[in-house]
């Protein structure tokens, strides 16, 4: 059985390294990634694929104030750079209620 992948942005505590939570960027395409990253590094970055033909994030992407920014004006979301380290990744809809809020959601 397939798991259908979302893009999102987790949330490590800056001090103690450890996970607080994963939200859900609303309206998320892989186009709209692979373009974000090419503009962030130049190049195209790697992508992974299922069995099922569905593509994927290769790993996380630490999100830099140039990452933020383009985030901000592809999504409108201001992510919390400041107070924790963050990252552009993948996780499956299925860890999500239908609101997009995950289990033990700690922001």
């Amino acid at each position: 059985m397939s798991k259908k992948f979302v893009f999102v942005i987790e949330y490590f505590h800056k001090t103690k390294d450890s996970f607080v939570t994963q939200k859900i960027i609303p309206n998320c395409t892989m186009e709209k990634i692979k373009v974000l990253l090419f503009e962030v590094f130049g190049k195209e970055e790697p992508i992974g694929v299922t069995e099922d033909g569905e593509m994927f994030l290769v790993g996380g992407y630490k999100i830099t104030p140039l990452i933020k920014e383009k985030i901000y004006n592809m999504f409108d979301i201001d992510v919390d750079i400041d107070n924790y380290t963050c990252f552009l990744a993948n996780a499956y809809l299925s860890d999500f209620d239908e609101d997009g809020n995950m289990a033990n959601n700690n922001i």
